[in-house]
């Protein structure tokens, strides 16, 4: 019989001693000695961080311990917009490693070296041939403009000139604006090829500060991995739901990173787009967006895969993205709660009887669904059949398999089931 010992434990408790001692205690019983412990909290707990931190790992010293801030997450126990959630893992035919790295909007390239290299250090002798990073990375975090705050719509063309001349500026030396999870990811697996990954861009729910942890210590700007060699299969996988609608455009001027466009169509793209829509000019407006952000995300497709990317910022006439948009000929699609939903049979495949799971989700699609996320835990649910699983609810997520290569994800799900060897 398998020696696997897996348990998703959470606290709702405010003050981090109180956290501590009742994730502490429901680990004891269940995972006594980790090999590992993922620890994710909601953004309420940033004041509690070290406390928690500590706390958990002064009682488990041999467990490395990584994870970071999200905006929910969900257990089979319920649905978290507030609260901290463990999940400990203990298997004796596994080898673990963490990595971090630094200064992710600065130097991604550098920060991925890092962390890359002390996993290959810790585990170039593990016997065991399949092998898979959990790697959280900071995310796009909206700047602060003094005397205006944080804003989603400039209108103004001469400020959104003076925003856009000064990003990167804010990323190199304030890191700040959005993120380059992709550079890392890219760097990362330069270094790693044969690894797997499944991870996730840690936020909070204002897109303010973001923070990723390891062991007992908690940082910013950061990028931190658990690597895994082991003999345990799994399978992973993504889904959105999306089809490509009738409405087609192709981008004819973009910024250098891929992630501002500036003109559709050879116009200015804020002006074209309203017009594709058939939207009034004042319908983008900053109260509004967030509810309806979710159901309009820009589509293309990459090797035959669909991609979104959900509109994150609108900067006078151009349109501004948290990832790059990587295909200039581009479809809008309508995404509604169904289709979210639906999207989830897709990445639980019915052959496949796994022991536990690991999801990431786009925050967006938190957004979209609200309290629809019922619908999609019962669906988890039924499928695990009592199996422990945790899904957390990111900034963004990304996928990497050798033989399909990387897949950096917005408005998506993604998945990894574990199962042993039988």
């Amino acid at each position: 019989m398998s020696d696997l010992q897996v348990c998703v434990e959470v606290s709702e408790e405010w003050k981090g001693e109180k956290v501590t001692k009742e994730l502490v205690e429901k680990i004891k019983q269940k995972v006594p000695n980790p090999k590992f412990i993922l620890l994710f909290t909601t953004a309420q707990y940033k004041d509690e961080l070290k406390r928690i931190l500590s706390g958990i790992k002064s009682a488990f010293p041999k467990s490395p311990l990584i994870g970071g801030t999200v905006m929910a997450f969900m257990t089979s126990e319920n649905c978290y917009a507030h609260g901290v959630t463990a999940f400990a893992l203990n298997y004796s035919k596994m080898d673990v490693a963490v990595g971090i790295g630094h200064n992710t909007k600065r130097n991604p390239k550098k920060a991925a070296k890092e962390c890359s290299k002390m996993i290959e250090s810790e585990l170039k002798d593990s016997k065991y041939k399949n092998k898979i990073l959990l790697s959280f990375i900071s995310g796009s975090e909206v700047p602060d403009i003094p005397g205006i705050g944080r804003r989603s719509i400039i209108k103004s063309g001469t400020l959104a000139k003076t925003m856009m001349s000064s990003f990167k500026f804010s990323q190199e030396v304030l890191q700040k604006g959005f993120g380059r999870e992709g550079e890392v990811l890219e760097e990362l697996l330069k270094n790693l090829p044969d690894y797997n990954l499944i991870g996730g861009s840690p936020l909070d729910d204002k897109l303010m500060v973001n923070y990723q942890f390891l062991n007992e210590n908690f940082f910013m700007e950061s990028v931190v991995c658990l690597g895994i060699k082991t003999d345990l299969n799994f399978n992973l996988n993504y889904a959105n739901g999306a089809v490509p609608s009738n409405i087609k455009f192709k981008i004819t001027k973009i910024s250098d990173d891929k992630q501002i466009i500036h003109e559709i169509n050879n116009e200015p793209a804020v002006p074209k787009f309203l017009k594709l829509m058939d939207w009034p000019e004042n319908f983008l407006d900053e109260r509004r967006w967030p509810r309806i952000l979710p159901y309009f995300p820009l589509l293309f497709n990459k090797n035959n895969e669909i991609f979104l990317r959900p509109i994150s910022m609108i900067l006078g006439n151009s349109i501004g993205f948290m990832s790059r948009i990587e295909n200039p000929n581009v479809y809008m699609t309508f995404m509604s709660g169904l289709k979210m939903i639906n999207a989830v049979d897709d990445i639980l495949p019915k052959k496949y009887t796994p022991d536990f799971g690991l999801f990431v989700s786009c925050a967006v699609r938190l957004m979209g669904l609200g309290y629809k996320i019922y619908d999609v835990r019962n669906k988890i649910l039924k499928y695990f059949k009592g199996k422990p699983f945790l899904l957390i609810y990111a900034s963004g997520e990304y996928v990497y398999e050798p033989k399909n290569g990387l897949r950096y994800l917005q408005e998506s799900i993604a998945s990894s089931l574990f199962k042993t060897i039988k």
